[in-house]
């Protein structure tokens, strides 16, 4: 694929009128990119992530009984097979079927070499980073992980997040809440397909499954 970071950058210093980046280096722009990504994944949850949990993919998880929260980690959505969540005052690892979050780590009772769970969980995003395919490495992204037609919004919220006196930044700003509604209207979306429960079970949707301690 191409690199789509790359590209938005240009665009962006375009934008602001600033195309060869002698007011606004490069590399302030990707500084800024990420920001705004992660500030859209914070609020709208949009991006998802499934692992699965168990002695092979997390060596030590049989003996500690937790495995430390993936650094892209907001909060969990679903677990297979189905935990109940305790808060962790009350948590206790030899309680069977449960789980806890606390100090960015995910406790799982009963944990043992055959424990096998996947966890779904919404993600603040890969690191965005201006590379080609061959370069990146695990944890990068050289394109948002949005549909083609929303990526756009990183342009328009990072030009005006940097600049605020350039010719298109009224403009820019009804094209970024308008896309900013259609993010809203997609996770709308997917929350009527796959209705989003406080917990792993539906009947436990008065638990609150986030982490206090985040």
């Amino acid at each position: 694929m191409a690199n789509v970071i790359g590209e938005m950058m240009e665009d962006i210093l375009f934008r602001i009128g600033d195309p060869k980046g002698n007011e606004v280096p490069p590399a302030v722009v990707l500084r800024a990119l990420r920001r705004v990504y992660q500030r859209l994944n914070h609020e709208y949850m949009i991006v998802q992530r499934e692992i699965t949990v168990n002695d092979t993919n997390y060596p030590t998880f049989s003996t500690n009984g937790y495995i430390d929260k993936p650094s892209d980690w907001i909060r969990p959505f679903k677990i297979d097979e189905y935990l109940d969540f305790r808060p962790w005052e009350v948590y206790d690892d030899t309680e069977g079927d449960c789980f806890s979050i606390y100090n960015d780590r995910l406790y799982i009772s009963n944990a043992s070499e055959d424990t096998e769970h996947v966890l779904s969980y919404y993600s603040a995003g890969y690191l965005l980073v201006d590379a080609e395919d061959a370069d990146v490495v695990t944890g990068e992204v050289n394109e948002p992980e949005y549909p083609g037609h929303l990526q756009q919004i990183l342009m328009y919220g990072t030009a005006i997040d940097l600049k605020t006196d350039y010719p298109k930044f009224e403009s820019d700003i009804r094209m970024f809440l308008k896309l900013q509604s259609a993010l809203g209207d997609l996770r709308t979306f997917q929350q009527a397909v796959t209705p989003e429960t406080a917990g792993p079970k539906g009947r436990k949707s008065s638990i609150d499954a986030s982490d206090p301690y985040a």
